[in-house]
């Protein structure tokens, strides 16, 4: 008969617990064991985790075989660090990370040579509208290729509207 040391779930839906159980390889997960050896508890911040050491060790001993999930189990106990802590923390860690390069990604997109061109052209736009005067009213020419930019003949482009209003302010003061 092969003996395993492995986790069985018990706890409602939604909420796991786990045993640290020994078990005969063949039996079902949830189903026959031979002894309970300790619990799991992943809910907890951090993790629960308790086991009878002196039971897991002459259960080792006689030729149990631990399962992958109670090593790592075994480990972080004896280490001190629950898993499910150690992986809270590399997840927050990732997500930091991840803003951070994001960050940055947006900051240089907005530094490159193209954003310098299209704010040094907004700059200069608006130190013109800035003064009106009757000389800056836009030609035919520039008021042609604006429409076609806007997509409407209608509605002058807003570059225009603004010096024009300004005009009429200052005449009623």
């Amino acid at each position: 008969m092969a003996v395993k040391v492995r986790l069985t779930r018990v706890g409602n839906r939604n909420n796991p617990i786990w045993r640290v159980v020994v078990a005969d390889d063949r039996a079902p997960r949830d189903g026959r064991f031979i002894e309970v050896l300790g619990h799991y508890n992943p809910q907890r911040s951090p993790s629960e985790i308790r086991i009878d050491e002196e039971r897991l060790e002459r259960w080792l001993s006689r030729g149990a075989q631990p399962t992958r999930a109670v090593s790592k189990l075994v480990a972080a106990l004896r280490r001190g660090h629950p898993p499910a802590a150690e992986l809270r923390a590399e997840a927050e860690r990732q997500q930091k990370a991840r803003a951070a390069t994001a960050a940055s990604e947006v900051a240089e997109s907005s530094a490159g040579p193209e954003a310098n061109e299209a704010d040094s052209q907004a700059d200069s736009e608006s130190t013109a509208n800035a003064q009106p005067t009757a000389e800056t009213e836009p030609t035919a020419e520039g008021t042609a290729g604006d429409e076609a930019s806007e997509g409407s003949a209608e509605q002058p482009p807003p570059e225009a509207k603004e010096p024009a209003a300004d005009a009429g302010d200052d005449g009623a003061t």
